[in-house]
């Protein structure tokens, strides 16, 4: 739920604000209490495959209480994604991978929950107020460097 109301608040607006001219990572940080979480990151990593990471995520955190690997095809359709390719990809499991290195790191830097958002290697307070005050600040330390 906090990720979700982050992701479709925040983030969305910061996306909008800001997605032109900085770059935002996701990294997945599958909690044990939400049992289809590395599915859900494996499906969105092969929805990224085909350029729709951000669609599919969106849908995600907006059906969260319909979380099932078997509406992730119905998602896939949604977004006009090849479904064939998408099926082939989440079966495979060729991305769980990535989500376990994404989930191995932050252990590493001792996250224990979610959502954390680090802004040039910062950990930033999760308000739009505060996200939006660091990438202005990032951006004017770029345009000085130039």
């Amino acid at each position: 739920p906090a990720c979700k109301q982050l992701h479709l608040t925040t983030m969305k607006l910061l996306l909008q604000q800001y997605g032109n001219v900085a770059s935002f990572s996701f990294r997945h940080f599958p909690l044990t209490s939400h049992p289809y979480a590395v599915q859900a990151g494996m499906a969105a990593e092969c929805a990224a495959d085909q350029g729709k990471f951000w669609a599919f995520t969106d849908i995600a955190f907006e059906h969260q209480a319909e979380m099932h690997p078997s509406i992730f095809k119905e998602w896939a359709e949604m977004l006009e994604l090849d479904t064939e390719l998408f099926q082939r990809c989440t079966k495979s499991q060729i991305k769980k991978d990535i989500v376990l290195q994404d989930f191995n790191k932050a252990r590493e830097l001792g996250l224990s929950g979610a959502p954390t958002v680090y802004i040039n290697g910062e950990k930033v307070v999760h308000s739009y107020e505060a996200l939006s005050g660091a990438i202005e600040e990032a951006i004017q330390g770029f345009a000085q460097r130039l």
